[in-house]
């Protein structure tokens, strides 16, 4: 595998916690954000960044409004995966969906 940065955007602190320990053991190089600022703020303090794993519901900067900001202003530039309990009707153009539960044999899957 790689080095590749990945950001976790997930307010769930076990879950963001828990995935970005596996994505390091994988030899990946997690950033964690709680909430969707907080996610841009990470975008801006690291360039480098590859792949986005984001949730959607998310209290603070989350839904159609940070769905809306992913695709006007994250595509092409980022790999974008969502990743979230809620069915989706239809997954934005240029982003893969992972329905939660997932397991992180699926998101490797998706990272490859």
């Amino acid at each position: 595998m790689s080095s590749k940065k990945i950001l976790v955007v997930e307010d769930d602190e076990d879950v963001r916690l828990g995935l970005a320990e596996s994505l390091q053991k994988n030899h990946f190089a997690p950033i964690t954000a709680s909430e969707g600022t907080g996610a841009i703020q990470r975008l801006l303090e690291h360039r480098d960044i590859d792949t986005i794993v984001t949730d959607i519901r998310m209290p603070i900067f989350g839904g159609d409004y940070w769905l809306s900001f992913l695709e006007t202003f994250c595509l092409p530039r980022y790999r974008i995966i969502l990743a979230s309990a809620r069915q989706l009707d239809t997954v934005p153009t240029g982003m893969r969906y992972l329905r939660k539960p997932y397991s992180f044999e699926e998101l490797l899957g998706l990272l490859k």
